[in-house]
């Protein structure tokens, strides 16, 4: 039987293709070791050319160095029976091609295997690899890729393996669908050793025998350094049984070791992509855990994120109740598992808590030297990691909980600040029959908490032609201006509701306190960006939004009815006769019908609409729009070189110009939004 041997610059036949070892990575998990590899599909001269291609869905790009052939890059890893490739065989086929796991292109189990490897374990040396130190990489050009530096080594290796393809056995048939559509960048393997983080094994177990997760040495509270890369080397002299492993090769510079790196260079590092990630994390551990997997540990070399997770190694992923033979301590594992405890989704939880911990902070948690743990004080994120971070197994958030806590977190993290200009102007104009000023408006403003603000703005007119018209238009106000707002206002649904049920008390006290008074009634209410209007009588509400104004209220009114219809235009309705008559308002000995109230959905469609940056909502009374048209004030309004308050009272004079033969009120309210964190 002919021993494989796995060294770099080996050349050596796995299932369906020829692979070249590059370099070696390392040893991340007890007994597995990672090589990069690249590799290409065997031809078989009795296939037509289609068929060559094994189990390829679509054609695969060719490299930037190799463009005139299929070679690929890969990750390929080597590990004795009792290593963790076993059990991640059995939960790869128990996941059934799950999206965020990276597919097998081959896997074989050999019966006779030496690894041999020249270099420190996860670090690739210049004299082998053709890599610069950390201090060169700084100052290397793009052009000094991993690629060609291999292959002037090779070039001057006179003694290259040849292909070994005999005693193989095979474990199945490659796996369907597994190589990308185009290849994977080179990218440069220099150690960064102060982001790495792997526990170690308790002193009185055998590390090396064990089907562990990757594995982090325990420093001090202040320094959190890797342990030297050599503690799972070994020298394998005799041959034995192995299984090998094919995957693409990650794209290092979107490794979740090298998002560690740039994190702690950033003044912000909570953000979008890192909650993102963990969110995906938590996410995939939910999926493990429902069936009865559970990641314990991260290895971060070897987990990519590019706006969606990927897993290249499921080694720290284990069955549930399962109680291993080992002690596993430091890193991203649970406290508990130091001593043997069986594993349970509690730990994929604390796993978690320990990465979004590290985003925070720059170091993984140590409950050695620091059981007291104090996050910073960040609302939510800080509740989240004390209850996740727990040594106490059953006060830790659940995985469902905590992805909600997360999702609830990013939200209020991430929300818009939402801030309002108002600006205001009343007149009782120049009637000499109207010495009253029948108007009323106001500005009901409350920071429900931190990230939420609730505005509420709104302009009735009494009914001049009504006793008490003055009376009926201030109850109008005050009701809205007092009534308590509910718990649940968030949503839309709810709101909708106290918007009704309060017209129908301001219009119940109405009809008792102001007898034969009425009012019109135009209101907005916005909590954040969301609006919402309630609207009955011939009072108007307008968006401007980009120098362009539309109406979101309609006229309760027959000349409003007949526009509504299609039976006379808006330009036609501005002399008719009838446009005073007024069919819908607040305040009468009947009760209000469905439908008296108007909503949102009537001119567009939605019960909420979103408002954007700069929006400016007008709300005016029919002396207003009776004397300045919609052009005149989109005209006005969209002078960004005067301010709200002199645009509001430009218009006023204007009303006055023409005459102010009613009331006139007009409110104005700008929503600026500041993006959130």
């Amino acid at each position: 039987m002919e021993t494989l041997n796995v060294a770099e610059q080996t050349h050596f036949q796995l299932s369906n293709y020829q692979l070249k070892v590059i370099a070696y990575l390392g040893c991340f998990t007890p007994n597995i070791y990672s090589f990069k590899v690249s590799f290409q599909a065997e031809k078989n001269p009795d296939l037509n050319e289609s068929e060559s291609e094994i189990n390829r869905a679509e054609p695969i790009e060719s490299s930037p160095e190799k463009k005139d052939s299929l070679e690929q890059f890969g990750l390929l890893r080597v590990g004795s029976l009792d290593s963790g490739l076993l059990r991640e065989l059995t939960l790869r086929e128990s996941l059934n091609n799950y999206g965020l796991i990276a597919p097998l292109i081959a896997k074989e189990q050999r019966e006779s295997v030496i690894v041999n490897h020249n270099t420190k374990a996860g670090v690739i040396s210049s004299d082998s690899a053709g890599l610069s130190s950390q201090e060169n990489l700084d100052q290397a050009t793009s052009s000094e890729n991993l690629l060609s530096s291999v292959e002037r080594t090779t070039e001057n290796n006179s003694n290259p393996e040849d292909n070994l393809d005999s005693g193989v056995k095979s474990i199945t048939d490659q796996e369907n669908d597994s190589l990308r559509d185009s290849s994977l960048k080179n990218e440069d393997f220099e150690h960064q050793k102060n982001d790495r983080n792997y526990p170690i094994a308790n002193d009185t177990q055998d590390s090396l025998n064990s089907d562990s997760d990757t594995l982090k040495e325990e420093d001090s509270e202040d320094n959190y350094n890797y342990l030297p890369d050599e503690i799972y080397e070994d020298e394998r002299i005799e041959p034995s049984e192995q299984i090998l492993l094919l995957t693409d090769f990650p794209n290092l510079e979107a490794s979740l070791e090298q998002l560690l790196q740039n994190y702690a260079h950033q003044e912000q590092s909570l953000n979008a992509q890192s909650l993102n990630l963990i969110i995906q994390l938590c996410q995939c551990c939910s999926y493990l855990a429902e069936r009865n997997w559970n990641m314990i540990n991260l290895v971060p070399l070897l987990i990519e994120f590019q706006d969606r997770l990927k897993l290249y190694d499921l080694t720290q992923i284990f069955p549930t109740g399962e109680q291993p033979n080992f002690g596993l301590s430091g890193g991203y594992c649970a406290p508990e598992l130091a001593t043997g405890s069986a594993i349970n989704s509690l730990m994929s939880s604390y796993t978690v808590g320990a990465l979004l911990y590290q985003i925070i902070h720059q170091k993984v948690p140590n409950f050695e030297h620091n059981l007291d743990l104090q996050p910073a004080p960040i609302p939510r994120f800080f509740q989240i990691l004390k209850k996740v971070l727990s040594p106490l197994p059953e006060r830790r958030l659940k995985l469902t909980g905590l992805r909600q806590g997360l999702l609830e977190a990013r939200r209020e993290f991430f929300q818009d600040q939402i801030i309002w200009e108002t600006a205001s102007k009343s007149t009782v104009g120049l009637s000499l029959e109207r010495l009253e000023n029948e108007d009323n408006f106001g500005i009901r403003y409350e920071q429900v908490n931190d990230k939420e603000t609730l505005i509420i703005g709104m302009v009735a007119d009494g009914m001049g032609g009504m006793a008490k018209g003055e009376i009926a238009s201030k109850i109008a106000i005050e009701t809205f201006l007092k009534e308590p707002i509910p718990l649940d206002f968030k949503y839309s649904e709810t709101r909708n509701n106290w918007l009704m049920d309060t017209c129908a008390k301001a219009h119940q006290v109405i009809s008792k306190e102001a007898e034969n008074g009425g009012t019109t009634l135009s209101l907005i209410l916005a909590l954040n960006e969301q609006l919402m209007i309630a609207h009955v009588g011939d009072s108007r509400i307008y968006l401007l939004r980009q120098g362009k104004i539309k109406q979101l209220s309609q006229d309760h009114s027959l000349v409003g009815v007949l526009v509504n219809n299609g039976e006379i235009t808006e330009e036609e309705a501005e002399n008719h006769p009838d446009r005073n008559v007024l069919l819908k308002c607040l305040g009468s000995k009947e009760s209000l019908r469905e439908g008296h109230i108007q909503n949102l959905t009537v001119t567009t469609q939605q019960l909420v609409l979103s408002l954007e940056n700069q929006d400016i909502l007008l709300l005016c009374s029919d002396g207003v729009w009776d004397l300045v048209s919609k052009k005149e004030l989109q005209d006005i309004f969209s002078n960004s070189h005067v301010s709200l308050q002199e645009t509001v009272n430009l218009t006023l004079r204007k009303v006055l110009e023409k005459g102010a033969s009613d009331n006139a009120t007009l409110l104005a309210l700008k929503c600026i939004i500041k993006s959130g964190n």
